[in-house]
């Protein structure tokens, strides 16, 4: 008989505290449930558990525990707490995350870690203070992971700090305090490592259109219009194709309102507030934001739903006033760099809203930090150089590439780097889309349901999509999959296919 699989549950009487967890479940379109008992073959418990737990994975259950403290039952005592700046986990290219913690302290092998004594010397050969991040430990048939501090609470605090934010280079900028990203790639592996435990295969939906690898958007904060500079790279993005969003700032920009309007009516127009600056309350982040949506809508004569905090700042107040005045997206880099969209949870409530992270390199900030350190100026060539090197990386993990720079920066060097930059992207074959484009199909993609099915009779899973959207398939063990009217096997690796509908 065929029944459905729902095979992630997460536990849990407060959807406040499950922010977190849901967050990412929604970024994976994997099938799920929230349930305040134990229904599903892996259950997630962002915070207190029932004391059922050790009998549910005696039986063949997957537990995920986040800072659980002692679990005697299985022989596992925390030595204490601490506080930690920063923990490692092996991610693709780039295992160090930033993230202040207060972390359980266990013994024994994990998975990632942690160390107590940060920035120390290694001394007599005595590594001291590694701690594991997280610990996989058998029970009966099945299985505990042990997460060492609350992980999924972490992608919801806010708060940010001038601070290095690449691998790929040593400039510093005032972004989020936390590398959430990273932090949601450690939870989605976590996941994975349980169903393959569980013998289930991981099944969601892909992040992007048909099968495309990731996709690139660009933006362009008008701090300022910089006489033709604007002007120039509207029509260097249009000649190659790529429908850029310039988010302009009124009080910087209305000296030069003729030059302004010389941004293509190919591309979109974003808010970027009256002043430059954010408002810790509702009245007056509304009033900033108004102000400039009206003048905006005289000056190119449409309305705008597209919004970028200036400076990058980010705070509550500023995501409710948003969220009333109707804004579909927001791309704040002092809150989330990097990684999938998704709606900000401000007060335990969900908004309609969608951030979009974007990676936070700026040409005028690597300037400012080379002139700080005595290096000089930043070439072209550099920039070039390091934004290939950020599209390789975000290839590899399937990010979404969304690049940004001012005018007054990057607008001096965009007849060089534009050009070399567009031309990469065209011969890796990386789709090119924009941000209010790449909105609509998250929210679409949103929107489809996906049910996946297994058939005991058949030994085969069966999956239904609402939609035409592609889907991801991962596991570690063959296993036939039956995708409406036709069958694949999965083996060893990850595919992505289209459903016929």
């Amino acid at each position: 008989m065929l029944r459905e699989i729902e095979a992630v549950s997460v536990f849990s009487d407060s959807d406040e505290v499950s922010s977190g967890w849901l967050q990412v479940l929604q970024q994976e379109k994997i099938p799920y449930g929230c349930h305040a008992d134990l229904a599903g073959r892996i259950t997630i418990f962002p915070d207190k558990f029932p004391e059922e737990v050790y009998e549910y994975v005696k039986k063949g259950g997957i537990a995920v525990l986040e800072k659980p403290g002692d679990l005697s039952r299985i022989d596992l005592k925390r030595k204490g707490e601490g506080v930690i700046s920063r923990f490692y986990f092996p991610l693709l290219g780039d295992d160090g995350i930033t993230a202040p913690a207060v972390v359980d302290i266990y013994e024994g092998q994990g998975w990632g870690h942690f160390i107590v004594h940060e920035e120390r010397l290694v001394k007599y050969g005595m590594k001291i203070g590694y701690h594991p991040l997280v610990l996989e430990v058998p029970w009966g048939q099945g299985f505990f992971y042990i997460i060492s501090c609350r992980l999924s609470s972490l992608l919801m605090y806010y708060g940010d700090t001038l601070r290095r934010f690449s691998p790929f280079t040593e400039v510093t900028e005032r972004v989020t305090a936390i590398d959430k990203s990273k932090i949601s790639r450690v939870m989605v592996a976590v996941l994975k490592r349980a169903f393959e435990r569980a013998g289930i295969p991981y099944i969601g939906l892909w992040y992007y259109p048909q099968d495309y690898s990731t996709v690139f958007m660009f933006r362009i904060d008008v701090d300022g219009v910089e006489g033709e500079i604007t002007g120039r790279i509207s029509d260097i993005c249009e000649q190659y194709g790529i429908r850029t969003t310039f988010y302009v700032n009124m009080n910087l920009c209305q000296p030069e309102e003729d030059c302004l309007k010389k941004i293509s009516r190919f591309h979109f127009i974003g808010n970027h507030g009256n002043i430059h600056n954010v408002f810790d309350t509702v009245y007056g982040n509304k009033d900033n934001i108004v102000t400039c949506e009206r003048w905006l809508e005289k000056l190119f004569g449409e309305k705008t739903s597209l919004f970028s905090a200036p400076r990058g700042l980010w705070n509550e107040d500023l995501a409710v006033a948003l969220e009333e005045l109707g804004y579909t997206s927001s791309s704040d880099f002092g809150f989330y760099i990097d990684g999938f969209p998704f709606h900000p949870v401000v007060r335990g409530k969900p908004l309609k809203i969608l951030q979009i992270p974007v990676h936070p390199y700026c040409v005028n900030r690597a300037q400012r930090y080379y002139k700080e350190k005595g290096l000089g100026k930043v070439s072209p060539e550099e920039v070039i150089e390091y934004y290939k090197k950020i599209i390789d990386h975000k290839e590899k993990l399937n990010e979404p590439i969304l690049i940004y720079g001012h005018p007054n920066g990057l607008g001096y060097q965009s007849h060089i780097v534009l050009p070399a930059i567009f031309e990469y992207i065209r011969q890796k074959g990386i789709h090119t889309t924009s941000i209010p484009e790449f909105s609509d199909w998250w929210i679409r993609r949103e929107n489809t349901k996906l049910q996946v099915f297994y058939d005991p009779d058949e030994d085969v899973y069966k999956i239904d999509v609402s939609d035409d959207v592609s889907l991801m398939i991962e596991t570690k063990e063959p296993v036939k999959v039956g995708i409406k009217s036709r069958s694949i096997t999965v083996k060893d690796r990850q595919i992505i296919t289209g459903v016929m509908v």
